[in-house]
């Protein structure tokens, strides 16, 4: 549907609601309409011009192949779905011959990515494979399976009935939140009030001034605009859906606060809820900030769940995806995402700025399956309660966006997982039909050199010898729950094809055997791992586009891919696919959050990292005679000091005494480094930072200021900015880089800053803490101010396995079971047993969590 244009703005982006025209059903309810269609991909036949979305184009498809299944004219597959005999060699995990894929024993088992005859699946060959949603054996739509293999849905889509009026609630109010209100304008769905502190506001309502006459119409008309999109052409629940009485929204102007939204109880009003929004007179301007707080409003009166714990961050996430819907354009702070994604997808370190996931989810099965988070909440109006009472509301607290997501769509969690492993794919080259030319516009290429800021968007491997060369990511940078780690592959000269073979590192146990408790933010119990993966390949060509590797799952597969003339790039993406749904609740301690680690090896490539290496042909300067880094001819390095053979000090930078620059670091700008401070790994030290006496900085850590010296330790991807200082035996590992640390601060004595670290502390000689650090914090031992050695963590270290030597069960389709022996749980392990079967799953539902809270309450 087209969108209304802002004045002198043409918009650029729209949403279909509905394909194809058929399945429609209407009813009434109350004094709403509930339209259901059948909600999978837009209709593809309209052109660009038309700003239509394709949800179902190839470039998304990332299960497609070059191969595709044969059809009669009846559209149903033939009885073999094109899968041959396996050859002698097929099964052994290693790609021999023509084999395209081998998954050992895994091979033709619905969920995994290869054919018993080591070919890869097509859609219609009766194999659910890794990103088929479905495969019912042929390519024929409106059977439950479309042609593409994508569910098909009958989303709702929640409209205002024709001749809705609303009215203004309590239009003679003169208090509101315990302050004076005056109502100033309305229109067909807003009212302005004024409230606040200095009754002098309201004297500003001469023409040029907040309140004037054309200020409110503005302010208003604006607010329709966004009513119009959000309603009418998303359809997103009205406020009041289904009730008698309708109400305008109330649109607060202040004199206190800034932005918010939400719902609101007032005594002596109608009982709400009743929806608001609140700006201060210095905010009205624009669309964002109305577009997100009003969702908000939205968001709160259909959500009849409070699902704060599990949900909160995702109220921010949505807000930020409708107001970009409805723009068009503009990627605010979503750059966060693309700089650290191997954080769980849902962190609280980026509510605001990872709503790219809704916007890839609404172009795969329409903008309904994101309305119908909020409405198909526990109680909310398209829950479908299975229960003859209401569910209590302490057992609707445990339901989350994920939780409904799955209900919604009737997915298990190897379906979920596979929309997060497409996602993940479409983010290398930001294959989006919406959006994709801005992603690419605004966070530029993961082939450019990546500065200060960047330096987690791709994960540098490590290489080990045990069990023969592969290659590892840092422990602390292995991805969380659907998270990801995006690894350059430089293919070698001249090969024709790249085989991958993939092991995930499986836990079958927490690592930690203490109950958790002892301090905030943590969970109340120790979840198992439910060790599980996706991976894949993509290829970006010389004229920017993309193809891409079938998707793979599960613990151990090798895959070739094919590289073609033109290719450009080669980048291999691993995410966290847990096995059961892992609810993780707002702000939770990341040592009790599992990583999911993993190592490869690889034919005719390396990771990036471990090509040859190839000094600057555009910067004068020449080989270090100790080490025989490159040093720029404007650099200063003593003859003492070490560069090795893949470092580079370029800039003005200075490196002197006995300091040693190793790996591939690099120091630049105007920065120092010297005594015997160790730069390592790939750090990248720039600006005017110092690192100085026996400072170690590692990892992909990024200084462009302030100063490390003493014993200090900096790593990981840690960010540090301005003057701030590090020193002692300080140390600083954060895996989060949503922004530096606070620019002043100073990290000193013992202090250890551990994980997913937002800090904003000016002075830290003690404790170890995780997360987010407030000055509120300090000295309360329940944050960490008194622990003196990092915790115990949830995930096993991988510092003592090998290859092929984890910890893996018989659920983990590779190892398997004899044909007379099944896997089932014995006591607290799963274990082969004689004469038993298996279940059809080995997951854990999260409605069974619900379904056991009801029982108790």
């Amino acid at each position: 549907m087209a969108l209304p244009q802002k004045p002198g703005e043409s918009m650029r982006i729209f949403t279909c609601l509905h394909k194809p025209q058929h399945w429609l059903v209407q009813s009434n309810i109350g004094l709403s309409i509930m339209l259901f269609g059948l909600l999978t991909a837009c209709d593809t036949d309209k052109s660009a011009e038309e700003n239509t979305i394709d949800t179902a184009t190839e470039q998304q498809d990332t299960n497609e192949t070059d191969d595709t299944a044969q059809t009669d004219d009846t559209g149903e597959t033939d009885d073999t779905g094109g899968i041959g005999e396996p050859s002698e060699a097929c099964g052994d995990l290693t790609i021999q011959d023509n084999e395209q894929c081998d998954a050992g024993a895994g091979n033709g088992l619905d969920g995994v990515g290869c054919r018993v005859d080591c070919t890869l699946p097509v859609c219609g060959d009766g194999h659910r494979a890794p990103g088929e949603y479905c495969d019912d054996g042929n390519t024929t739509n409106g059977d439950g399976c479309d042609a593409t293999c994508l569910t098909e849905h009958a989303l709702p889509r929640l409209v205002e009935p024709n001749g809705s009026t609303y009215e203004i609630i309590e239009p003679n109010a003169t208090t509101l939140f315990g302050d004076p209100v005056v109502t100033l304008s309305s229109s067909e769905h807003f009212v302005i009030r004024v409230t606040y502190d200095d009754e002098s506001i309201v004297d500003h309502q001469q023409p040029g001034e907040p309140l004037s006459a054309e200020n409110l119409d503005g302010i208003l008309s604006r607010l329709e605009e966004i009513w119009d999109v959000f309603i009418d052409d998303f359809g997103f629940a009205p406020p009041y859906y289904g009730q008698q009485n309708l109400y305008k929204t109330n649109a607060l102007i202040t004199d206190y606060g800034y932005l918010s939204g939400g719902t609101f109880n007032e005594a002596g009003w109608p009982e709400g809820p009743h929806p608001h929004l609140q700006m201060h007179f210095d905010a009205t301007s624009g669309y964002h900030g109305m577009a997100h707080e009003f969702t908000h409003s939205l968001q709160n009166m259909v959500n009849a769940a409070d699902w704060f714990e599990y949900g909160g961050w995702f109220s921010e996430s949505h807000a930020e995806f409708m107001a970009y819907q409805f723009s068009g354009d503009g990627v605010g702070c979503s750059e966060v995402l693309v700089n650290a994604p191997h954080q769980h997808y849902g962190t609280t370190r980026n509510r605001y700025c990872n709503w790219q996931f809704w916007d890839y989810l609404s172009e795969k099965f329409s903008i309904a399956a994101v309305n119908a988070l909020w409405s198909g909440s526990i109680g909310g109006p398209t829950f479908e309660n299975p229960y003859s009472e209401e569910i209590p509301s302490v057992c609707g607290q445990l339901d989350g966006p994920f939780a409904t997501l799955q209900r919604n769509m009737n997915w298990n969690i190897e379906q979920l997982n596979d929309l997060f492993g497409q996602w993940a794919m479409a983010n290398v080259n930001w294959d989006y039909a919406q959006k994709g030319s801005i992603f690419r516009d605004s966070y530029g290429t993961y082939a450019e050199e990546l500065d200060i800021g960047q330096r987690g968007r791709l994960t540098r491997l490590q290489a080990v010898e045990d069990g023969g060369l592969h290659y590892v990511p840092p422990e602390i940078l292995a991805p969380q729950r659907w998270g990801y780690n995006l690894v350059r592959l430089i293919p070698d000269v001249g090969s024709d094809s790249v085989v991958v073979r993939f092991r995930g590192i499986v836990q079958t146990q927490p690592a930690r055997s203490q109950a958790f408790g002892s301090y905030n933010m943590e969970p109340t119990e120790i979840p198992v791992p439910d060790s599980g993966w996706r991976w894949g390949l993509v290829a970006i060509d010389e004229t920017g586009s993309s193809r891409y590797s079938a998707l793979q799952a599960g613990a151990r597969a090798s895959l070739r891919f094919d590289m073609q003339d033109g290719d450009q790039e080669l980048y291999l993406m691993v995410l966290g696919a847990p096995t059961s749904l892992h609810q993780i609740f707002w702000d939770q301690v990341s040592y009790s959050i599992y990583r999911y680690p993993w190592r490869i090896q690889v034919d005719n490539a390396v990771p990036q990292g471990f090509e040859p290496v190839v000094f600057p042909t555009d910067i004068a300067g020449e080989a270090h005679a100790n080490g025989g880094g490159f040093v720029a001819a404007t650099a200063t390095v003593s003859q003492s000091a070490y560069v090795g053979p893949g470092a580079q000090v370029l800039g003005w930078a200075e490196v002197t005494d006995e300091a040693r620059i190793e790996g591939r670091a690099i120091v630049k700008g105007d920065a120092r480094v010297f005594d015997q401070a160790v730069v390592k790994d790939h750090a990248l030290i720039a600006g005017h930072a110092e690192i100085y006496g026996q400072a170690l900085v590692h990892g992909s850590a990024q200084i462009e200021g302030g100063q490390i010296y003493d014993s200090a330790e900096v790593g990981g991807i840690t960010w540090i900015t301005g003057s701030t200082q590090v020193y002692d035996s300080a140390r600083v590992l954060s895996t989060n880089i949503e922004r530096p640390l606070r620019s002043d601060s100073q990290i000193y004595g013992t202090a250890q800053l551990l994980g997913d670290i937002e800090m904003s502390v000016p002075d830290l000689a003690a404790g170890v803490w995780y997360g987010f650090v407030h000055e509120e914090f300090m000295g309360d031992p329940l944050w960490g101010a008194n622990r003196t050695e990092p915790e115990v963590e949830v995930t096993q270290s991988t510092q003592t396995i090998g290859w092929d030597t984890d910890g893996a069960d018989c659920r983990y389709v590779h190892v398997g079971c004899a044909d007379d022996a099944a896997c089932v749980q014995v006591g607290d392990v799963f274990e082969c047993v004689v004469g038993e079967t298996a279940p059809d799953s080995y997951e854990r539902p999260h409605w069974d969590i619900i379904a056991e809270c009801v029982s108790q309450n």
